[in-house]
């Protein structure tokens, strides 16, 4: 899976993890591959898993809001 590094930084600013947010922030090229980074995904704690599920929001979420 590709996605971009702020998606990365989003997620661990959501668990409160603002110190491995700014971390990635400095060595996580503008487009992560997920299975190219793995490892340093790995390093900063996140699941690819979980970057999938906070992609775009679901239709039953947008409809709520």
């Amino acid at each position: 899976m590709v996605t971009d590094r702020n998606t990365v930084v989003h997620a661990l600013r959501a668990q409160g993890d603002h110190d491995r947010a700014l971390q990635a922030s400095c060595i996580l090229p503008a487009t992560v591959d997920t299975d190219k980074d793995a490892n340093v995904l790995s390093m900063l704690g996140v699941c690819p898993g979980s970057l999938q599920e906070q992609g775009d929001p679901s239709p039953t979420r947008a409809a709520g809001t």
